[in-house]
C-alpha cells in the first residue's frame, strides 16, 4: 500500500483505527512516500487507539504523522496501538497528545513483542494529557535502532535525548555518521530553525 497525497484529517469527525485484534492490518508494507498525515482527533473507549490499531507482519515507513490528539483505555499511540513483527523506519512523530486510562502509550508503538523494531525516526513534541514526554515504545519490548525521541533525560538505549541534544544538532550529527546502505539520504538540521534533523 502507498500513501500518494498528505492526508489532514482536522474537519473530520469519528475516525477509527486501522486494523484491530480480529483483523489486524497486514498489509506486508506501507509506504509513506514522505507524506504528512495530520489533525486526527480520536477519542474511543476501547484499546489500541492509534492511527494503526493493530498491526502485524508489516513494514511501515517514509510517514510524518502531527498536530493530533489520540484517546483510548490502553495502548495508545500516534502510529501502531499493538506490534507485532512489526518494522517502522523513517517515520516522525511531532506535535501529538496521548491519552490512556491506564496510562499505556507510546510514541510510535505503544505495545510491542521483541520481534518489532523501530529504526532511522524521530518523536520529537509527543506529550501526555499532562505534559509529561512519551517515549516510543510504552513496554520496552521493541528494538530501538538509530533513532531518537525527545525525553526529559538522555538514555542511549532507549533512544531518548534532551531538547538541547535536538536543538544543539546532535542528534543531526549522530544520523550524519550513520554508514549503511538502508539509509536514505540525511536531509541536514538548520540550527536554530529545524527543532529536528529530517531526511
Amino acid at each position: 500500500i502507498s500513501l500518494k497525497a498528505d492526508l489532514d484529517f482536522t474537519d473530520i469527525v469519528g475516525f477509527v483505527p486501522i486494523g484491530t485484534e480480529e483483523s489486524p492490518f497486514n498489509a506486508l508494507t506501507f509506504e509513506g512516500n514522505g507524506h504528512t498525515v495530520s489533525g486526527i482527533a480520536c477519542e474511543l473507549n476501547e484499546g489500541y487507539v492509534a492511527l494503526f490499531g493493530v498491526v502485524k507482519d508489516t513494514f511501515i515507513e517514509n510517514i510524518k504523522l502531527t498536530d493530533s490528539t489520540f484517546a483510548g483505555v490502553s495502548g495508545v499511540s500516534a502510529l501502531i496501538g499493538k506490534a507485532t513483527n512489526v518494522q517502522v523506519s523513517y517515520v516522525t512523530v511531532d506535535n501529538v497528545t496521548l491519552i490512556a486510562a491506564d496510562g499505556c502509550v507510546g510514541s510510535v508503538m505503544a505495545i510491542s513483542d521483541e520481534m518489532s523494531e523501530i529504526v532511522y525516526s524521530i518523536s520529537y513534541d509527543v506529550l501526555r494529557e499532562d505534559g509529561a514526554k512519551v517515549p516510543f515504545p510504552s513496554d520496552g519490548h521493541a528494538v530501538i535502532n538509530n533513532s531518537y525521541c525527545l525525553a526529559e533525560s538522555h538514555n542511549a538505549t532507549r533512544g531518548e535525548m534532551t531538547l538541547e541534544q535536538f536543538e544543539s544538532g546532535e542528534v543531526g550529527y549522530l544520523f550524519s555518521q550513520i554508514h549503511s546502505p538502508t539509509l536514505r539520504k540525511y536531509g541536514g538540521q538548520e540550527i536554530g530553525v529545524d527543532r529536528y534533523p529530517y531526511f
